[in-house]
């Protein structure tokens, strides 16, 4: 399995209609227009800032979060859904590499 980490990109643009020449970018999250002055850049499409959420917990996500099929992700969500478990503790091995059977994945 490979992990890629994302960042996203912050526009900082002043929006109206008379601005955008009348084609506002639309949230990839609500489907609504953007009028903020700030938004996101992510998975190539915008997003308002509070709708850039994890779709488990909805935790507002900052520059970095993870993706799986077009879904975003924490950190702790992406790795307890998608992540490898340690045959110790059962927990999810959220850093470095995993070695199985002798092979580092």
């Amino acid at each position: 399995m490979r992990l890629m980490l994302l960042c996203c990109t912050w526009k900082d643009e002043r929006m109206g209609e008379e601005e955008a020449g009348g084609s506002l970018p639309v949230c990839a999250g609500c489907k609504q227009r953007i009028y903020d002055e700030q938004y996101l850049q992510a998975l190539n499409t915008d997003w308002h800032t509070v709708c850039f959420r994890c779709c488990e917990c909805s935790a507002s996500l900052s520059h970095w979060y993870y993706e799986k099929d077009g879904r975003l992700f924490c950190k702790k969500h992406y790795w307890a859904k998608f992540g490898e478990l340690c045959h110790g503790c059962n927990d999810p091995i959220t850093t470095g590499l995993i070695m199985v059977r002798g092979s580092i994945l």
